[in-house]
């Protein structure tokens, strides 16, 4: 019998962040936000009849490469960013800078198994590479 170990639920090294970091996601990424455009989501219309952009939370954004690489593809969207790992939000912060993004993206410290929210607030969540955590 083959002994599973799980991986941690969140990364808690900051060298270790750093490093996911550095890894080549470009292409599933890229692949992942075009799904998402493809979809239709943002499409689905906000939840403010005024406004031109739908709200969307990222849960497990780990350090915010994905909703960066929407941004960079679509204007529709607004985006709250939100990890459980502060070192992750760390990184992400300086990503959404380097980005430009910081008036589209907000990063929130919280854990995605116990976050609170109105079902209402937002229009679409997303969420890559972070369930196989729980």
């Amino acid at each position: 019998m083959l002994e599973r170990t799980l991986e941690p639920e969140l990364t808690t090294d900051h060298e270790e962040a750093r490093a996911y970091d550095e890894m080549d996601h470009v292409a599933v990424n890229s692949a992942f936000v075009a799904d998402l455009i493809s979809s239709g989501m943002l499409d689905g219309g906000p939840v403010d009849p005024e406004a031109d952009h739908s709200w969307i939370l990222d849960v497990g954004t780990g350090t915010a490469r994905i909703p960066i690489e929407l941004c960079q593809h679509t204007r529709a969207c607004q985006i709250v960013a939100s990890d459980a790992a502060s070192c992750m939000l760390e990184i992400a912060k300086l990503n959404v800078a380097i980005g430009q993004c910081e008036h589209r993206i907000q990063l929130h410290h919280g854990d995605g198994k116990q976050l609170e929210c109105l079902a209402d607030l937002f229009d679409g969540v997303m969420c890559n590479s972070w369930l196989h955590h729980l």
